[in-house]
Parts: C-alpha cells; sequence; structure tokens
C-alpha cells in the first residue's frame, strides 16, 4: 500500500472517531463518567495571622526533630545488648528469647518504647538485658520531659503573639475566628459550639460493654480484645481461659490460668474528648491465685493520635473471694496530646482465676 495514501486513511479515521466522540447519541447528550468533585481547600489563614502560625509549626517541628535526635543518641545502649544477647540465644538455641528480642527490638525501633514501659517485663526476655532496658527507659522519661517543658514554652509563645494580634483586629470578624480556633486548638479547647460538643463526648468517651452483658460465640466480651505484650490481637493460650458469666444477677469476665499466666491482657481503646479534663476508672474484681502480693492489675495508656505513648497509670491488688470495688482518677494535660485511652486487664505470674465486673470509665 502507498505509504502516503496509508497515512491520510488513518489520519481520516483519527479525525472520524474524534467526531463522533463530540456527537450527540441518539439525540442525547453522552454520559461521561462520573468525577470525584475537587478536594475542598483549607480556607488560607489571614495574612495578619499566617507568619506566626508558620513560626508555631516550625518551632514545633524543631521539637520534634530535636527529641527523635535525643532519643536517637541513647537506643545503640540497649540495642547493641540486644543484638548481642540474640546471638547468644541462637547459639544456645533458645528460640523463644531469639522471638522475645525481635520482638523488643521492633517495638524499639518502631517509636513503641512508651508500651513497653507500660508493660511487664517479658517473660521470655533474658533477665541480663533489665539493666540496659531500664536505664533506655529512664531516658525517654527525661527526653519526653524535657521536651514537654519545651513545648508548652513554644505554645505559651504563641498564645502571647495571638493576643497581641488579637488587640489589633478590631472589626475583623474573620480574622478574629481564626485567631481564636488557633487559640483553641494549642488549648485544646473545642472549636464547635459548646452544645455540639458535649453531644459528640457524649458518643465518643464511652467505654462498650463494662458491664460485661454481652459476649460473642466463643464466651468472649463484645467490644474487647485479647492481645499480647506487644498489643498484637491473638488467641487465648492453652490453659488459659477468657469467658463472660452470669451469677446472682451479675455478669462478669472470668480469667483463669492453669500455669503461671502469659503476658496477655483484655483490652479496650476509648476515644478521649476533646473537652475531657480529667479521667476517673472504676472497676469490681474478686479471685483465689497462687501467690500473695499485688497480682493483679487494671492499667489504663493514654495514646496520641499515631497511637504513641503519652501517659499511664495503674492499680495493683490482691484479689480475693468477694468483690471489691476499686477507683482511680487521673488529670487530662490539655498540651500532651492525648486521643485515646487504653484500658488494660491483665494479671502477675499465677495461677488461680480473677473475675472483672462492672468497669466504667468517666470524662470531665
Amino acid at each position: 500500500m502507498n505509504t502516503k495514501f496509508a497515512v491520510a486513511l488513518l489520519s481520516g479515521v483519527m479525525l472520524f472517531v474524534r467526531s463522533v466522540s463530540a456527537e450527540p447519541a441518539n439525540g442525547r447528550d453522552l454520559k461521561q463518567a462520573p468525577q470525584n468533585p475537587p478536594p475542598q481547600a483549607t480556607p488560607a489563614l489571614a495574612p495578619e495571622l499566617a507568619p506566626y502560625a508558620a513560626k508555631h509549626r516550625a518551632d514545633l517541628a524543631t521539637l520534634d526533630q530535636q527529641r527523635t535526635a535525643a532519643l536517637a543518641a541513647k537506643l545503640p545502649f540497649y540495642l547493641t545488648p540486644l543484638d548481642t544477647a540474640e546471638k547468644n540465644a541462637l547459639a544456645q538455641a533458645k528460640l523463644d528469647a531469639v522471638a522475645a528480642i525481635q520482638l523488643e527490638r521492633d517495638a524499639v525501633k518502631g517509636g513503641k518504647i512508651g508500651d513497653l514501659i507500660a508493660a511487664k517485663f517479658p517473660e521470655k526476655l533474658p533477665a541480663g538485658l533489665k539493666s540496659a532496658r531500664d536505664s533506655l527507659f529512664e531516658s525517654y522519661k527525661r527526653i519526653e520531659a524535657d521536651v514537654l517543658k519545651l513545648r508548652q514554652k513554644v505554645d505559651a509563645d504563641y498564645l502571647r503573639a495571638l493576643a497581641a494580634l488579637q488587640q489589633r483586629a478590631a472589626g475583623k470578624a474573620e480574622l478574629l475566628a481564626q485567631i481564636k480556633a488557633e487559640s483553641d486548638a494549642v488549648l485544646g479547647k473545642p472549636v464547635t459550639k459548646p452544645e455540639g460538643e458535649v453531644e459528640v463526648a457524649t458518643k465518643t468517651g464511652k467505654l462498650i460493654n463494662g458491664d460485661f452483658t454481652q459476649a460473642d460465640g466463643n464466651g468472649f466480651p463484645v467490644g474487647w480484645k485479647l492481645v499480647d505484650h506487644m498489643f498484637e490481637e491473638n488467641a487465648a493460650p492453652a490453659g488459659e481461659t477468657y469467658k463472660v458469666m452470669q451469677e446472682n444477677n451479675r455478669s462478669f469476665l472470668h480469667t483463669a490460668f492453669e500455669q503461671p499466666a502469659k503476658d496477655f491482657h483484655v483490652v479496650q481503646i476509648v476515644e478521649i474528648p476533646r473537652i475531657a479534663k480529667e479521667l476517673e476508672i472504676k472497676f469490681q474484681v474478686r479471685g483465689n491465685v497462687s501467690k500473695k502480693g499485688n497480682n493483679g492489675w487494671f492499667q489504663w495508656t493514654l495514646l496520641d493520635d499515631k497511637g504513641k505513648t503519652t501517659g499511664y497509670s495503674h492499680d495493683d491488688f490482691q484479689p480475693d473471694s468477694t468483690w471489691k470495688t476499686y477507683s482511680k482518677k487521673q488529670k487530662l494535660d490539655a498540651k500532651a496530646g492525648h486521643k485515646q485511652v487504653r484500658v488494660q486487664l491483665h494479671t502477675g505470674d499465677v495461677t488461680g482465676f480473677i473475675d472483672w465486673s462492672r468497669i466504667e470509665l468517666h470524662f470531665k
């Protein structure tokens, strides 16, 4: 075929296709594929406010970099002993220890040191690591405390700048609204109207099935999870029982251990209302365990929006055959970045049983 003719023919076909695509079909416009609407752009800050907000963000980013650098300088003092312990465990074919060391290393490198602090010493982790581990934990706590103080200073500087700008913004409604929103964000106040926030808070800060009246097909309480010491969901180990039971019009979670309990927890994560200034936890327990001392732990861990620990507390107890009520309160620092609370039920290294009932979580 003549080359010029082939090119002309191809061009004509393409023009025809384009003309057909542009014409109506059967007298109707061709339907185009649905398109997602463009994302709504975040309203830009007023030019008077933008430089102060940018400086505040930059200062916080610098603090985060300083925190990361300070912590990175301390990690080798624990990671190196972990590497040595892993080599020794491999040489002795202690595979449980190897697995525990690898989990520990992953947690340290993954920014979950706060979770390790909140948990007990792992059962299979070599005891020789305890000194280096405790040293890292103390360094972590000091770094976090120092960063918190510096963040408070950065926030205070920003609030002073906002207050000064507010004095010069008379009559500028949009600018005043943005100044208030920035100030509320720093102070942890709700940016929506109070009555709407109260409604959200009521739904957000609610513990599900704290009375253990609901159970799934296996008898495990609805709304709760069983996790290992790395807080990964797991099935119950052999010889351990976690089951909802009833007695004398009371529902409760029965936990029983034929062998010394492994490091498992029954947990639930609850969103913290932004208006909350304090949390209070109440619970009832009874039991019969093999060792004296504080063998039951009721613990809560405060988390930020990335799941990192921002605070924690716990209540130890020695259970007996009668139901006993415990309660504890904790103030919530708005500047600490608390977004969630993880409620945790677990036991010490014991055999026997512990029953849990009527767990309540209140925010004020």
